[in-house]
Order: structure tokens, then sequence, then C-alpha cells
């Protein structure tokens, strides 16, 4: 099964490159990785190239015949990303994606039998931190447990917390989200692309205890805010007259 999953990479690949024919070699050796007995028992590296153009598009690495180890894709010869798997061909360790023009990373992440743990980045192609997440593969608390985004301006856009803090030393989220001071909520401005103040959002002890949604221009639309046992809902016009209140 790992052999065919390498050969259907490598077919889809080819079909993403205007149905290119991919030559394939084994540390230099030609390889048909359609047939298992010209790998079987083999370790290196196998390298495929577009027979027309000669550019690298793919790496894989083999350990005694068994796709197991780095794995690479290019773009016109250019890193585009990698990761590796384990025997099960699953991917194990560190995962990058790039911008293959520039080499800017757009991604970066850790992954422990297929699941992603740690702190997981992703970047504007400008180098800016776009998102920031942390996943974890723990027992009752699997898969992502929080995050922040960012604009392209560097604002705040997005945040969801857990419940404790996770994502330093990238971002201090013990502030954002209300672990630094005991008892007194954070006050968190959420942004639109435009540099517009779209929501306004408090977290006390990693809880979101109030949430502010706003009108173009700037007066409240929604409220929706947790006072002990006590949640209560509120609606506005454009104008800032309450409508509606729900406890």
């Amino acid at each position: 099964m790992r052999r065919l999953a390498f050969i259907g990479a490598c077919l889809v690949g080819a079909a993403g490159a205007a149905h290119a024919i991919q030559d394939c070699e084994l540390d230099g050796a030609p390889i048909n990785t359609s047939n298992g007995n010209t790998t079987a028992g083999k370790t290196g590296l196998i390298r495929c190239k577009d027979r027309d153009t000669g550019e690298v598009q793919r790496e894989q690495q083999l350990q005694n015949g068994v796709f197991m180890g780095i794995v690479r894709y290019y773009e016109k010869g250019k890193l585009l990303k990698e990761h590796s798997v384990n025997a099960k061909g699953n991917m194990d360790g560190r995962a990058r994606e790039f911008v293959p023009a520039t080499g800017q990373m757009l991604r970066d992440a850790v992954y422990s039998d297929g699941s992603e743990v740690g702190l997981v980045r992703g970047f504007y192609p400008s180098g800016q931190l776009r998102r920031l997440s942390f996943a974890s593969s723990e027992a009752g608390s699997s898969g992502e447990r929080a995050y922040i985004e960012y604009t392209e301006r560097g604002q705040l856009s997005a945040l969801r917390c857990a419940d404790k803090p996770v994502l330093a030393p990238v971002i201090d989220d013990s502030k954002l989200c209300g672990f630094a001071s005991a008892g007194t909520p954070s006050q968190v401005e959420l942004f639109d692309g435009k540099g517009t103040v779209r929501m306004r959002v408090s977290y006390a002890a990693g809880k979101r205890v109030r949430n502010e949604n706003l009108y173009d221009n700037g007066k409240p639309q929604t409220q929706d805010e947790i006072v002990g046992n006590q949640r209560t809902e509120r609606r506005f016009s454009s104008e800032g007259v309450k409508r509606r209140e729900v406890l």
C-alpha cells in the first residue's frame, strides 16, 4: 500500500505539471517505482525528475525497501514542501511549506504518527505571522486547543484560548487570555484586513466572558456577556440603540 501511495503521489504531481512524465532514480541508478522488486530491501533517496526539463519534482527516502523518512516536493526546481513519514506512511516529525520563488516559509508544524502536536505556525508570503495554534494528541484533549490569527498588517483578527497558556514563547497568551491577572478579564480588540476594529473580546482564565461585534461605524451590533452563572445577550441598531436583551 505504501508503494502504491508513492506511485499515486508521483502521478498526481505529474498531472499537476501538465501531465509531465517523470523519471525516477535511486542514488543515481534508474528505478521503476511501479515495480516493487526494484525497491525491495534497498535503502537510499529516490529522486524523480521531469523528463522534459530535468527539474526535480519529488524526493522520497527509502529504508530497507520501506518508504520511510524525508519526503520533498518541488516546483520548477525549488522546494515547495517537505515532511517525514514513519513506517506506517503517516507524517511524523517536522513538516514545512514554502514559497518556491523566494524560499519564504509559509507553514511550520510537527506531527506525531499523523497528528499535529505542539505549536503550528502559518506565515504570509511577506514573512508576517498569519496564524499560530497549539495542538495536542493527548487523550481527552486531542486536536487544536488554542489559536491566534493576524492580518497582514500584524493586527489581531481572531483568538481562541485554552484552559492554560500554551502559545509561548511565540505569543504571550497568558495576558491575552486573562491568566496574568487573577480575577481581571483581558480586553482584546480584533481587526479586519482594512485595519478596522470588528470585535472586542474578554477572557478570564481562558474562558470567554464577553464578546462584542461592531458595525462599520464602530457602534455595537451584538453583545454576549457572562457574569457569574448569568449570560446576557444584547442586540443594537446601527445608531447604537438597544433593540433586544435576553437573559
